[in-house]
């Protein structure tokens, strides 16, 4: 997993990745700047798993202390009629399976981020 995540996110051997315990990794990202497109860029997941990315600071918590019950991502509705591309029906989806952030609406689909 960590050799095709750092392939995936363009990050060298130097970004230190350490298992703190059985399926927990620690990436140790070199700049923000790197952590903030990793992140920019999920949800990810892998071996059809989703991965949660937290912030987390070694020195001043612990593991045990990371919320992941919750996790940002986004889904994409293709194929939706045209007269359905509406904030109303988002709403609808919304009601359904819980908060959003944002919709994106394009010329042939419906796209939420949650």
């Amino acid at each position: 997993m960590v050799k095709t995540l750092r392939g995936i996110w363009k990050l060298s051997e130097k970004h230190l990745v350490k298992e703190v315990r059985e399926n927990w990794f620690l990436f140790v990202f070199d700049v923000k700047a790197n952590y903030d497109r990793v992140k920019e860029g999920r949800s990810w997941n892998f071996d059809r798993s989703m991965l949660v990315l937290k912030e987390f600071d070694e020195k001043l918590m612990e593991p045990e202390d990371i919320d992941f019950d919750r996790e940002d991502f986004w889904i994409h509705i293709f194929d939706l009629p045209m007269k359905m591309m509406t904030k109303e029906t988002a709403n609808v989806i919304r009601s359904a399976i819980g908060s959003f952030i944002k919709v994106d609406g394009g010329d042939d689909d419906l796209e939420i981020d949650l």
